[in-house]
């Protein structure tokens, strides 16, 4: 999504805000209410009147008492007596704005840097040690509580300079409908790259939608009385980016300073893509791969570098703490001993399925090579995938081998016409990457296989009849 999609979607967001009104039972003095309302955009109404859930105010200023810095940096350290461990973390709250200084979230999107403190003479805190310092952040400055659910979105970031939207537009809606649905049912966090481009940007978008919406209803409730007390209160909207900050654009606005930020759209660099981060996300975790002692700094390696225990490359670090978000954040709260210490340190690197207390479920949708990598390790660690079909890519190539596995099991089938034919829509979508390499096309091939195999993995279909999205919704 552009500057030009961001500009554009305030008067979307209102007309579809408005169309779910009236679909709904209104009192007469209700609608007559929307109707006669004049909001010229969105965003001004968001200034006036504050969403259901906002804790934008508090957390703002428990941040600022925290601590500062010799430069009125905002930080925050922790002291565990058992293991000495001290962190500290550039945090704040950040708004963005096109060139025309019109502010996309008025409220801000909360976020903290981390970079992984190298310890050569071995006395200082672990990389496992220091990771859980994350999780206790987010408990104690931003006053998150743990979801009932999570949901990581698997998709491109490799290609998201060729993005294509879905040819039919109504697919593209009810994929944003679905992912709402998902989010009014329980308290779920969906944790995405938090890029404005691509899936990312689709998903940030819907969650504009939804807080408008609310908003509205929030606004309406105080000028009349037709608001049921009995109706729970929607569960919060969290939307969290774990972003690099290799493929951030503006990365130094990111001080714990700066409060508004321009976006300058997404542009190449050297042979790489730089974002700007997306505005409707609610919370930002960026973590700090630009020194050159991490080996990778592109934020796209493969996932398999997920393997490879001598760097923390940006695939390792948001798999790790995806893993760590699988347990309670009141977890993290207590003081452990050494021998626990050690203990969780190779849990850190694959929590065991008995010990989540937070159910996780990966959706895919779309995906590139690096993604394949992603599923395939998710799988291998008990966590549940599902696939959309219908969005395009990976999704759809993985939904080919799943549904021809299960409509035919026949073992000269498999060799006979899936992993042929495997190979084909393989080299088709990769062109550029697998054109010159059979080895690696055909690894990639015995992944799919393998993901569609296991039975830890399901495929949803996105299809243009409405009806055929109840499945999504009920995820």
């Amino acid at each position: 999504m552009g500057i030009k999609d961001l500009k554009g979607r305030n008067n979307r967001t209102y007309l579809n805000c408005m169309r779910a009104r009236k679909a709904s039972s209104q009192s007469e003095e209700e609608t007559e209410f929307f109707q006669n309302e004049k909001v010229s955009n969105i965003r001004n109404l968001n200034k006036k009147h504050k969403p259901i859930q906002d804790k934008s105010e508090s957390i703002s200023s428990k941040i600022s008492t925290i601590g500062t810095g010799s430069n009125n940096k905002i930080n925050l350290k922790f002291s565990l007596e058992s293991d000495k461990l001290i962190s500290e973390y550039v945090n704040g709250i950040i708004k963005v704005q096109d060139t025309n200084r019109i502010i996309f979230n008025t409220q801000g999107s909360l976020y903290m840097n981390f970079k992984l403190e190298k310890n050569s003479d071995m006395q200082g805190p672990s990389e496992s040690q220091q990771l859980k310092n994350i999780p206790r952040f987010m408990k104690s400055v931003w006053q998150m509580k743990s979801p009932k659910i999570i949901i990581p979105i698997i998709t491109e970031l490799t290609r998201i300079k060729n993005f294509k939207n879905w040819k039919n537009q109504k697919l593209e809606e009810q994929f944003q409908q679905g992912i709402i649905k998902l989010a009014n049912k329980t308290d779920i966090w969906f944790i995405t790259n938090g890029i404005n481009g691509g899936i990312s940007s689709i998903i940030g978008e819907a969650f504009n939608e939804e807080k408008a919406s609310r908003n509205i209803v929030s606004k309406s409730s105080h000028h009349i009385d037709f608001v049921n007390s009995n109706e729970p209160t929607p569960p919060p909207l969290t939307l969290l980016g774990i972003i690099s900050a290799s493929t951030l654009q503006n990365y130094s606005s990111f001080d714990g300073v700066t409060p508004i930020l321009t976006a300058s759209g997404n542009k190449t660099n050297k042979n790489m893509l730089r974002f700007d981060i997306n505005p409707d996300h609610t919370h930002f975790i960026i973590y700090d791969d630009l020194s050159e002692s991490m080996g990778d700094t592109t934020g796209f390696s493969s996932v398999s570098n997920l393997n490879n225990l001598e760097t923390l490359t940006y695939c390792r670090f948001r798999d790790k703490m995806e893993s760590l978000l699988t347990r309670s954040l009141n977890y993290y709260k207590k003081n452990r001993l050494a021998s626990e210490a050690s203990e969780e340190d190779n849990e850190v690197k694959n929590l065991s399925i008995e010990k989540r207390q937070i159910p996780m479920v990966c959706l895919v949708v779309r995906g590139d090579l690096n993604s394949i990598d992603a599923i395939d390790f998710k799988i291998r660690n008990q966590i549940p995938v599902v696939v959309l079909k219908g969005s395009g890519a990976v999704s759809d190539i993985i939904a080919f081998a799943f549904e021809e596995l299960n409509e035919n099991k026949d073992i000269d089938h498999e060799e006979n016409f899936i992993r042929p034919e495997l190979s084909k829509k393989l080299l088709d979508e990769f062109k550029d990457d697998l054109s010159k390499n059979e080895v690696v096309r055909n690894q990639y091939r015995d992944k799919i296989m393998s993901i569609a195999k296991n039975s830890s993995s399901k495929v949803i279909k996105l299809n243009k009849n409405a009806d055929d999205q109840k499945n999504f919704g009920d995820l």
